[in-house]
Parts: C-alpha cells; sequence; structure tokens
C-alpha cells in the first residue's frame, strides 16, 4: 500500500469517496434540466443570492474557476434570463444580480437538491442522521480557512434549511480572526 495510513481509515475514506461521488452523480443528473444548467451555473446562482450583488471576480474566486471561464458562464446565464448585469465601482468590474426568473430557478434548484439528498439521508435512523450531522459539520468547519472557502464549501447549501447562525462554515468563520 501506498499510503501511509491505517486500513480502517483507507476504507472509510475510500466509502467516503464512493458516497461523495454517487451524491455527485445524482445531483448532475438532478440539476441538468436546461441546456445552461448544471452544478457550477446553480452554484453560481446561489453566491449571487448570497451575497444579493456579486462580481464576476468574486464569483470566479468562490468557485474556484478561471476569471474567462466565469464569463462565459456569466454570459450563459444572463442568456437564459438568470442574472442581470450591474456597472461596478469602476469600468473593469461587472456585478451580477438575480433576475426574478433567476430567483425562481435557483429556488427549484434548492428543493430539487434537497429532493434528490432527502432519500439518501431518509435511509439512516434519527440517531445516524444526527451523528452524521456532526461528522459532516466537523469536516466542514475543518475545512474553513476564509470567507472564500466558506463560499466553496456553501455554494449550493439552501440557507432557508441552514441558516447562518446554525451554518458550521459561518461557525468556523465567526471564530477566526482576519
Amino acid at each position: 500500500m501506498h499510503i501511509n495510513s491505517s486500513p480502517k481509515t483507507l476504507k472509510t475514506a475510500n466509502l467516503l469517496g464512493a458516497v461523495a461521488g454517487l451524491v455527485n452523480n445524482r445531483l448532475e443528473e438532478e440539476l441538468k434540466v436546461h441546456p445552461n444548467a448544471n452544478s457550477t451555473a446553480s452554484a453560481a446562482l446561489n453566491v449571487i443570492g448570497m451575497f444579493g450583488v456579486c462580481s464576476i471576480g468574486q464569483l470566479a474566486k468562490g468557485l474556484c474557476l478561471s476569471h474567462s471561464a466565469m464569463v462565459r458562464l456569466t454570459e450563459k446565464m444572463e442568456l437564459s434570463g438568470w442574472v442581470s448585469r450591474l456597472a461596478g465601482e469602476d469600468k473593469r468590474v461587472v456585478n451580477l444580480e438575480l433576475t426574478v426568473s433567476g430567483k425562481k430557478h435557483l429556488r427549484d434548484v434548492l428543493d430539487t437538491r434537497l429532493g434528490t439528498l432527502k432519500p439518501i439521508v431518509s435511509k439512516l435512523s434519527a440517531t445516524h442522521q444526527k451523528q452524521l450531522e456532526k461528522i459532516l459539520s466537523l469536516l466542514i468547519e475543518d475545512s474553513v480557512n476564509s470567507e472564500m472557502d466558506a463560499v466553496s464549501v456553501c455554494r449550493l447549501c439552501d440557507d432557508e434549511v441552514c441558516p447562518e447562525h446554525d451554518c458550521p462554515a459561518h461557525h468556523k468563520l465567526d471564530s477566526l480572526d482576519f
């Protein structure tokens, strides 16, 4: 074995990867309801919704995309009627905000996402669900070291289900000194 770790840790890591792949595949399948819809476009809409108004640069950073890739995605979202462009603080900055259609599409995306994930989690007992929530919260808190980390982790989160005051990523942000 090339990785220096216990077999139990490796098996757990392998199982986590398998579940992550399963969840990702199901979400991609369910969210592809429009030619310009995919998890990245959905995440972009959600991040814009989180900020209210968001620059293309902020969005690219939060989604870990290049600026040029974000510009191309923004153009597709604009053609779909989901976002509108606003002038930034200078001519180099383009800000985005959700349109009414974008807000409706985002709500549909978040509902679809939860509708896809709920049957997976529902297979667990209430006790196991609570244990899984604690474990996931620990993993999320450990992965957040900046505001952009939190944006990246929460890019498809439904803040109606996990409001800021109860979000492990925001709890971690609150504990960091910037």
